[in-house]
């Protein structure tokens, strides 16, 4: 069997030539199929040239991106619309030269959003994220639109239509394409009651199959011993730089915790920088910056790791997530989770057994699950057993891919 695999953007290259490090986990998947997998993979993606080569019977296909001059750009940008990065013709010429039994796309939204539409073949998407629900959260409560084109972090990027406006413009016309693409998706790959639920509002008659994500590997390594509980109870968070990543509910908790609690902690933020645009927008709005909170900007996967080891709890204050690659890092490290009930997160944190589910922007909800987390070491350090556990079950790289095998299997069946 052949599979041809799209996927926006992956790191694996001969020089690297993408680091996003939110790929991540199609690149421990694509690792693990590389020498597990016994089918033949192609896997095609965007990147900055073309390029074709092999590696332990795969095939990497790298298609280049369309290039725009800076005033065409500059155009696109303020009409909130997407740039086209690729051409339905060049995705049509890699399905005929490598004649696939099956296709697997990774995502909804991307530029591979068509594949479906151009050819035959049988066609399974990958669900990573979904862009429909995101429009209702995309700006956290009391904070308009508008304030992000006024405010002064974000002066250049509105003259340039790229500040946190035009970025929900562009949202908008991303939903409409997934939207678009889910009401005739005959196939999907998720992972949570939450996905399944706004795949079937949508299209109740496509067949839908559980898949879980393969994580990075270097958090499957063994735990460390841990040492001396510390004098200072660390919290630890991995988000992006968006609107709607919980900035404001981070600034919101760790107010109360110095006002309210004798807690002597530190809030480390992994994934924003202290010169974030956004971080210091969200700091202006809450009147101060609060010292305890370090911002550590990007890590390497061997650096999470290093500070979720020598973190107390994990923290996820995202106001819309599917169910998060960063949670399930944190469970697999053994840290016991805080996390609004939101999108698919019930999926992977159960409420008092792997971590704490709290009410949507329930930021007193918050303070409190940190505050009995600290004071009760022995529900800690059972959340984090029951966390590592569940974790390990979970992301099992060789029942995934048993699973996407038996997905394969099903669907060369229904499509004949």
């Amino acid at each position: 069997m052949r599979v041809l695999w799209f996927c926006e953007s992956i790191s694996l290259t001969p020089d690297n030539l993408t680091s996003y490090n939110g790929m991540g986990w199609i690149d421990s998947l694509i690792q693990y199929v590389e020498t597990n997998g016994d089918f033949e993979k192609v896997i095609c993606f965007l990147s900055t040239k073309d390029e074709i080569w092999r590696r332990n019977n795969i095939t990497f296909i790298s298609l280049k991106s369309f290039g725009y001059n800076h005033l065409v750009k500059l155009g696109i940008n303020l009409s909130g619309k997407l740039r086209k990065k690729v051409s339905n013709d060049r995705i049509s010429k890699v399905i005929l030269e490598y004649q696939p039994d099956i296709i697997q796309v990774f995502g909804t939204e991307g530029s591979f959003s068509q594949v479906q539409f151009l050819t035959t073949i049988p066609v399974v998407y990958h669900i990573q994220g979904l862009i429909n629900p995101l429009k209702n959260m995309f700006f956290p409560p009391g904070v308009a639109a508008i304030k992000f084109q006024l405010s002064r972090f974000f002066f250049m990027n509105s003259i340039r239509g790229n500040n946190p406006y035009f970025d929900y413009k562009r949202l908008i016309e991303q939903g409409n394409r997934e939207a678009f693409l889910l009401k005739r998706l005959n196939f999907a790959m998720g992972r949570t009651h939450w996905d399944e639920m706004i795949l079937k509002t949508f299209n109740p008659k496509l067949d839908y199959f559980h898949v879980e994500e393969v994580l990075r590997t270097e958090f499957y390594k063994e735990l460390p011993l841990k040492s001396n509980e510390s004098s200072v109870f660390t919290i630890i968070s991995t988000i992006s730089p968006s609107t709607y990543k919980g900035i404001d509910v981070i600034l919101k908790v760790a107010e109360l915790l110095k006002e309210h609690s004798q807690i002597k902690f530190r809030w480390l933020l992994i994934g924003i920088s202290q010169n974030s645009k956004i971080y210091n927008y969200f700091v202006q709005q809450h009147g101060k910056r609060i010292p305890e909170i370090q911002c550590l900007g990007v890590l390497s996967a061997n650096d999470v790791v290093k500070n979720l080891d020598q973190s107390s709890i994990y923290v996820h204050p995202s106001l819309m997530e599917n169910s998060s690659n960063a949670v399930c890092e944190a469970q697999m490290r053994g840290l016991p989770v805080v996390a609004f009930d939101i999108g698919g997160m019930s999926s992977i944190v159960e409420n008092n057994k792997n971590g704490f589910l709290i009410p949507f922007y329930g930021i007193f909800e918050m303070f409190d699950a940190i505050v009995t987390l600290n004071r009760n070491v022995k529900i800690r350090n059972k959340i984090s057993v029951d966390a590592r556990e569940i974790a390990l079950r979970r992301h099992n790289p060789q029942n995934i891919l048993n699973s996407i095998k038996l997905v394969y299997s099903s669907i060369l069946k229904l499509s004949k």
